[in-house]
């Protein structure tokens, strides 16, 4: 009889332990799930490591080409024939041009360039293929005058290459035709780069340069091409004279604030047309209540000697500090306090305030406290306490006096939230410079360092908030 009992006892026990396990099973994936839902339903926080830099400012232009220009005008009437390629740099005495007073030249001297072709080297194919590409590249806004301009940079190209075979052949031409004294040379009485069109704005300067200059849509050059008839008194060529030059440029008060222009001396210049980059020196004019920029360079002069108008980028760069995106910073309450109520006391002589306190007998007592104090960048007046420091209705008392403030009313705070601990945990920053990034001074403040990590997007959280 005991063993049956024992029996039923033990087949009993057996038969709750799969029970059990259920439950315990049930009880785990039921944790699953909610850890699941929870991980799938959080915030998904977008994290930013602090790193020093500085913020690069860029800001696209079309500028004003001021060059040292000499216009040099033809004293014959006759068939033009230029004899050196546009962007050659000619000496004193050196021939650029040519006048057929009377026609019988030039036909001779056709039989030079006929054959350009077997004169070409690789940089003047290369020159043509730039040329040509530049024309492709702007043929919806070049129009008709581009054309003509593609035209004469690749006649300039083969005169270039020729050159030397019309120099050698002159002389002899000239002598079997019997033509020399209407055949006339023009050559240069000064060294420079040689430009065979003009468009009047050759002696502008910085001095008396107006604002409609900049109007592109009534800009026009004449081009002095090559084998058409010249007139007595027109422009020829023109030479210029140095290497050094400067671009003009519009400038808005914004655009001055935006680019940290107020006290630049230099900046980074990019040439757009053909992805050049140089340091100039910059400075700012203002005339008829304008604001100009004058960009001065002393080198590239002769890449584009041929034109007026130039498409510029500026770089320029703010002050070193930690570089934070805008999206991170974020502002708080803080207790806005005089700062005349900063005194130093404590055994480390800190700054801090002397409070009046209620103590357990109920009466009051004077007691120096010593919270974090955040000086004002703005230098207003006041410094600020977190409000976790310090309790609202407390009576500060003014040093050397019986002035009394109570602490109460506020101001905001820039800062981050730093996650480094697995929450967030607010850290003031003083922002020395901002747009899309912020550049904060790492010796203000003091709190936030070098790689600390941070909350991109600060908007989508609060502060003591768990991340992980």
């Amino acid at each position: 009889m005991a063993d049956k009992q024992n029996s039923k006892k033990n087949i009993l026990r057996i038969g709750q332990r799969p029970k059990i396990a259920a439950g315990i099973f049930l009880i785990i994936v039921f944790y699953l799930i909610c850890f699941i839902a929870m991980y799938m339903t959080r915030k998904k926080v977008q994290v930013y490591e602090v790193n020093a830099g500085s913020v690069a400012y860029t800001s696209t232009f079309t500028g004003l080409a001021v060059r040292e220009e000499t216009v040099v005008d033809s004293s014959y009437t006759g068939t033009f024939n230029i004899y050196q390629h546009e962007g050659n740099r000619v000496k004193a005495g050196d021939i650029v041009c040519t006048v057929d007073e009377t026609g019988k030249i030039a036909g001779q001297l056709s039989q030079y360039t006929a054959n350009a072709g077997d004169q070409l080297g690789s940089d003047d194919i290369r020159s043509m293929i730039s040329s040509i590409n530049a024309y492709k590249t702007n043929y919806g806004s070049a129009g008709l005058s581009g054309l003509y301009s593609l035209r004469s940079e690749l006649n300039s190209v083969i005169l270039g290459a020729v050159t030397s075979e019309i120099e050698a052949g002159l002389d002899s031409i000239l002598a079997s035709s019997g033509s020399s004294g209407s055949f006339q040379k023009l050559t240069a009485d000064q060294a420079g780069y040689v430009v065979y069109s003009t468009d009047g704005y050759e002696s502008l300067d910085d001095s008396n340069f107006t604002s409609d200059k900049f109007d592109q849509a009534v800009y026009s050059q004449k081009r002095t091409e090559n084998n058409a008839t010249i007139n007595a008194g027109d422009p020829a060529y023109k030479l210029i004279t140095s290497e050094n030059w400067y671009i003009l440029i519009q400038l808005s008060d914004s655009q001055i604030s935006a680019n940290g222009l107020q006290n630049k001396t230099s900046v980074t210049v990019d040439f757009l047309e053909d992805n050049i980059s140089t340091t100039a020196n910059f400075q700012i004019i203002t005339k008829d209540g304008q604001n100009y920029g004058k960009i001065t360079l002393n080198k590239y002069v002769v890449r584009y000697c041929t034109d007026r108008f130039v498409n510029i980028r500026l770089v320029t760069t703010r002050p070193t500090g930690l570089k934070i995106p805008a999206s991170a910073v974020v502002q708080q309450s803080y207790y806005a306090i005089p700062s005349s109520y900063v005194t130093q006391g404590g055994p480390d002589g800190s700054n801090g305030f002397i409070a009046e306190m209620t103590d357990s007998s109920g009466g009051t007592v004077q007691t120096f406290v010593s919270p974090d104090i955040l000086t004002d960048p703005a230098d207003s007046g006041f410094v600020y306490v977190s409000r976790n420091e310090l309790t609202e209705g407390t009576n500060l008392l003014a040093p050397d006096s019986n002035d009394r403030f109570v602490v109460g009313p506020t101001g905001t705070v820039s800062g981050v939230y730093r996650i480094n601990t697995g929450y967030t945990v607010f850290v003031p920053i003083y922002i020395i410079d901002s747009s899309d990034e912020c550049i904060i001074a790492s010796t203000k403040y003091g709190s936030l360092t070098n790689y600390d990590r941070i909350v991109l997007t600060a908007r989508d959280y609060s502060e003591n908030e768990l991340i992980y």
